[in-house]
């Protein structure tokens, strides 16, 4: 159930990313999703010498909501911009999308190497949630 409510929240928070909003009214679903994050952590029993590596695997989950969420703002300005302004706007936010999926695969793939094989499931499937 607390999977179903932060993908709810992360939806949510990229749904209303468009508003004029500000981070204070972000910050309950983004510390929902941080609260889920350590659920997770704990669930996976991380140990301490896995530690830095999930905290950098978490961060960069986080990081990939943020880029989401400026996407969204920007596409959304952008739709009022003439066709090659928008253009380059849907590139630029493309290369952005590309470069957050490799960093987030990449701290994925440090912590993956350093979990065991009954740690590696259920990382996976988190893993495949922020994806």
């Amino acid at each position: 159930e607390r999977r179903e409510e932060v993908l709810a929240t992360v939806n949510r928070m990229e749904g209303m990313a468009g508003d004029s909003m500000n981070f204070a009214r972000l910050a309950p679903d983004i510390e929902a999703v941080e609260r889920y994050l350590y659920d997770q952590m704990q669930r996976l029993n991380i140990t301490s010498a896995q530690e830095k590596a999930w905290n950098s695997f978490a961060q960069a989950i986080m990081n990939q909501i943020t880029t989401h969420i400026n996407i969204m703002n920007t596409m959304r300005k952008a739709m009022n911009e003439n066709p090659m302004d928008r253009t380059e706007q849907h590139l630029t936010t493309m290369e952005a999308v590309v470069k957050q999926r490799r960093a987030l695969f990449q701290d994925f793939r440090t912590l993956h190497e350093q979990l065991t094989s009954v740690q590696k499931p259920m990382a996976e499937r988190l893993y495949a949630e922020f994806q």
